[in-house]
């Protein structure tokens, strides 16, 4: 469907009313959709779809394609690759030259040209979305993105300071607003080999500069993890959980199906605090009922989205 649909564009791109952004945004998913290959995925299912309601849109001469022009770049972040993400970039510059003030073009904005790796002009589109909000807080996904650039660069800042005599190409860079992580990551790693190379890995600074680089790169390959839901459950770390255990009875409760079938559970429920993990499933006689700590292991980027948390408990570790 997408080739149809592509000379579609090429068509009606002419005609596009209202003012130049439009067009040109038309123009680009146009030529997106022209360059797709068959066999098209789910999120680029969608992306097409968003794009066949933002050329409806601008069919009525009293609808506001703004929205549509919007859930286009958003599903356009979702394709993601070098296409993807040059699209939604493409779409939220058009977005922010007809409504400057818009909070959602100036997020768009942000995440695409952090999706490119550009960090720098990422933080300017952040800024600039975070101060069009009534109280200055971000959404989830952008407060993350924000806090991952800033600790990426006081990565690279540090590691410049441990070396200032060396440091003035990197340092260079870092002062350049569109230096993309593309050629950060290879420079900094070149830095590193360097110092190693010239000062040996017994030189506290350069084991210090090991450190940050591989905070760095923890930090480029894998964004901060969300914050995991609360919904009323008492979040517990390490030496919360020393308090919790000390003087008390404790029965860490397995999720084996000889458990369940057993008659355990009231000797469980006995115990001072019942220790229940990841998906566990209740059946009171042979698992008891009681659970006073509930431990989840993390998996995957986001392991809170699992089925994990969604179980009832007064304390999670």
């Amino acid at each position: 469907m997408t080739k149809p649909l592509a000379g579609l564009f090429k068509v009606r791109q002419r005609d596009a009313p209202g003012p130049a952004p439009y067009a040109r945004s038309l123009r680009l998913c146009g030529e997106h959709l022209a360059a797709q290959e068959p066999g098209a995925t789910g999120p680029q299912v969608r992306l097409t779809r968003a794009i066949g309601a933002f050329a409806a849109s601008l069919d009525g001469p009293a609808a506001d394609p703004f929205d549509a022009l919007l859930q286009a770049g958003e599903r356009a972040l979702e394709v993601g690759g070098e296409h993807g993400l040059g699209l939604a970039l493409g779409l939220a510059e058009s977005a922010a030259g007809i409504r400057q003030r818009s909070k959602g073009a100036w997020r768009l904005r942000g995440l695409a040209l952090d999706g490119i790796g550009r960090g720098g002009e990422a933080m300017e589109c952040y800024g600039r979305y975070v101060a069009l909000l009534p109280d200055g807080r971000p959404a989830p996904e952008v407060a993350r993105r924000m806090h991952t650039l800033r600790r990426r660069r006081e990565c690279l800042e540090a590691a410049v300071a441990l070396f200032p005599e060396d440091g003035s190409e990197l340092r260079g860079l870092l002062e350049e607003p569109t230096a993309t992580t593309a050629v950060l990551a290879p420079r900094f790693a070149a830095y590193v080999r360097a110092r190693v190379a010239g000062h040996g890995v017994g030189d506290p600074a350069v084991r210090r500069l090991l450190a940050l680089y591989g905070d760095y790169r923890r930090l480029v390959e894998r964004a901060g993890t969300p914050d995991p839901p609360h919904d009323g459950v008492t979040p517990v770390d390490v030496s919360g959980l020393r308090g919790l255990l000390s003087g008390r009875s404790v029965c860490v409760v397995s999720n084996a199906a000889d458990v369940a079938g057993s008659t355990l559970g009231a000797e469980i429920d006995g115990y001072d605090l019942v220790v229940r993990c990841d998906t566990f499933r209740i059946r009171a006689r042979g698992t008891g009922e009681r659970t006073g700590l509930h431990a989840v292991s993390l998996r995957g980027d986001s392991p809170w989205q699992g089925p994990a948390w969604t179980r009832r408990a007064g304390i999670r570790l």
